[in-house]
């Protein structure tokens, strides 16, 4: 049987580790969406 852990983090609304913690989800997901995306040729012939 393989074990499952789940952690979560929370802060007091309207302060710096609120807002820091919001800032890793945004980075998160950006980069989680990022390598979901296929590579694209960003160059402009």
């Amino acid at each position: 049987m393989t074990g499952l852990t789940i952690f979560i983090y929370t802060t007091d609304p309207s302060t710096r580790s609120a807002d820091a913690l919001r800032l890793l989800g945004i980075l998160a997901a950006t980069t989680a969406a990022e390598e979901r995306e296929p590579t694209r040729d960003r160059r402009t012939d």
